[in-house]
């Protein structure tokens, strides 16, 4: 795995080390369910190389904001989940100790 691969596991990871593994979140099952799905669907795709022959396979599987998997990602991550983040843990996550300040490759 090269180092820019290694860039992404890096961004999430980062600061996961800092959270009290046993503290605690309810969340609503359908959503739970949602997320799932989800990630069930991005890993049906993204597992087979050959789903991902070429760049226009990758555009037309991504869509954007309104279709695809684009539009998923982004209902989830500003409807669905951030309902389950309290402001503190947002500002944690967007610009304190829970986000990585070094940004990933593709973003400079």
């Amino acid at each position: 795995m090269g180092s820019k691969s290694k860039e992404v596991n890096e961004q999430i990871e980062f600061g996961l080390d800092l959270i009290d593994p046993n503290e605690k979140v309810e969340i609503n099952l359908k959503d739970l369910v949602h997320i799932y799905k989800t990630f069930e669907e991005f890993n049906r795709f993204f597992h087979q190389p050959s789903h991902c022959k070429n760049i226009t396979d990758l555009a037309t599987y991504l869509g954007n904001r309104d279709q695809g998997a684009y539009s998923v990602i982004h209902k989830m991550y500003y409807k669905l989940l951030d309902k389950y983040l309290d402001e503190d843990l947002k500002d944690k996550i967007g610009e304190g100790e829970l986000n990585n300040p070094k940004h990933p490759y593709y973003y400079k």
